[in-house]
């Protein structure tokens, strides 16, 4: 979409915007890609319509609902089996429920992200002990990122 320099805090960085979707925008700062949340204020900039049209309703009130996450196939971490949680759609994380060391079972909610203007649960894809966390609050993920692991216990 393009390239910019944006000055914050007196620090230049080189911003490469590469796609928004509703308020959420892929963009590579210094090198690093990250996904940031976008709050307009005041008129709309006209941007070119996408090349297929999708038909999307917006809800205007957040609500809590349960999304479900397929268990994910165990990935090797030297000896040990380690089942990942992945983010089912990119958002924001408002809530971690967990901490590394907790036992959890399968279908626990572990953390709350924003997505699509909804707060959804996301739950343990396997019963084991929380290896590592991979994301704080406030953290934007994108789509399949991992955001826990799970070693079996």
């Amino acid at each position: 979409m393009g390239e910019y320099v944006f000055n914050i805090g007196g620090k230049e960085y080189k911003v490469d915007v590469k796609g928004i979707t509703g308020n959420l925008a892929t963009v590579v700062i210094d090198g690093k890609e990250v996904g940031v949340t976008i709050k307009q204020f005041g008129k709309r900039v006209d941007v070119p319509p996408p090349r297929v049209a999708v038909k999307r309703a917006e809800q205007t009130i957040a609500h809590t609902t349960t999304t479900p996450v397929l268990a994910a196939k165990p990935q090797q971490t030297g000896s040990t089996k380690s089942t990942p949680v992945r983010a089912p759609i990119p958002g924001i994380i408002l809530k971690i429920m967990i901490k590394e060391g907790d036992s959890v079972k399968a279908g626990q909610d572990i953390l709350v992200m924003e997505a699509m203007k909804m707060e959804n649960q996301i739950q343990a894809t396997a019963s084991g002990v929380v290896s590592k966390i991979n994301v704080k609050v406030d953290d934007a993920v994108q789509q399949e990122d991992v955001l826990i692991e799970i070693d079996p216990s």
